[in-house]
């Protein structure tokens, strides 16, 4: 029983550590995405 719950404890560790990275990839693309429209403003001003 104690296994299992060290188990679940580990798995939700995991978990949360995911979310974590998932959050830094969704900021990554956000931060991409301005980059991109910028370029492309610029490229469609000339």
């Amino acid at each position: 029983m104690e296994e299992l719950k060290d188990e679940i404890r580990r798995l939700r560790e995991e978990i949360q550590s995911l979310r974590g990275e998932i959050d830094e990839i969704k900021g990554d693309n956000a931060e991409n995405n301005t980059l991109l429209k910028r370029i492309w403003s610029a490229v469609n001003r000339n």
